[in-house]
């Protein structure tokens, strides 16, 4: 009986402190998943000598993915088409139109926005640059927080294209 009610214990102190862990590993994955993606779409706009627009979408939930099809912003890709099919006005995803695509879906906790115009990221394929910076700032973002908190993590590209992952503080700046 008494082995019980210790074991009891020990189960309600570790749990709420396995829920903060996942938590945080999914904060890291996410923005892991992001980075990855925008670096990958850099060498496939370099290999395919074409743009690529990778792009934000915070219609029904939030995705994340990359799309060699012009997009005027993030909303074009709403998310439900993921699983669906596209139709007429948001993303088609096919063999034909490269795309690898992040969701809320994979990460319940988290929530992601940028900085970017129109939350698309254009990795240009000539000069190995981006475009679609917000007023002509040298740096762009993808700010990826848990659900309710105001710190997190950030994904910062720079106008030449360099990736990094950074501190995201409550007050909204990312230190790196």
């Amino acid at each position: 009986m008494i082995t019980l009610a210790l074991v009891s214990i020990l189960a309600g102190i570790a749990v709420p402190s396995y829920r903060t862990v996942m938590k945080e590993r999914q904060l890291r994955h996410a923005a892991e998943a992001i980075r990855t993606q925008v670096l990958l779409g850099k060498s496939e706009a370099v290999r395919l000598n074409q743009d690529v627009n990778f792009f934000i979408s915070a219609t029904n939930g939030w995705c994340a993915g990359m799309t060699t099809r012009a997009i005027t912003d993030g909303s074009d890709c709403d998310c439900a088409s993921l699983d669906s099919g596209a139709s007429a006005g948001q993303c088609t995803f096919t063999a034909s139109n490269l795309t690898r695509v992040t969701s809320k879906n994979d990460y319940d906790w988290v929530n992601v926005t940028s900085t970017f115009d129109d939350d698309v990221l254009v990795l240009k394929a000539r000069n190995k640059g981006v475009s679609n910076l917000s007023g002509g700032a040298n740096n762009g973002r993808f700010d990826i927080k848990l659900a309710g908190e105001s710190s997190g993590l950030c994904v910062v590209v720079s106008v030449l294209g360099r990736v990094r992952t950074c501190n995201l503080s409550g007050v909204g700046s990312c230190s790196c």
